[in-house]
């Protein structure tokens, strides 16, 4: 039987800020976030709460040091 690490995935939404969510992933409990933003439905009171992707602590790295990272597995796709 194998071991699975299954930890806590935060909602975030589409206007938070980058610092906060790095803080919370420097804590270590999860390193990816569901992104979501409210749609307005037909009454102008109603609003959906609808996913629309994900954050990782990788994408923020990415954006601070303005650079992609390459990690070993994307290297092996890029040469098949």
């Amino acid at each position: 039987m194998s071991s699975i690490i299954i930890r806590d995935v935060i909602a975030v939404e589409d206007k938070d800020k980058l610092e906060p969510l790095l803080g919370y992933f420097k804590k270590g409990l999860t390193h990816i976030g569901v992104v979501t933003s409210l749609v307005k439905g037909d009454d102008k009171h109603d609003y959906t709460k609808r996913v629309i992707g994900i954050v990782t602590l990788e994408d923020i790295i990415e954006e601070i040091i303005q650079e992609e990272i390459e990690d070993e597995y994307e290297l092996l796709d890029e040469k098949n």
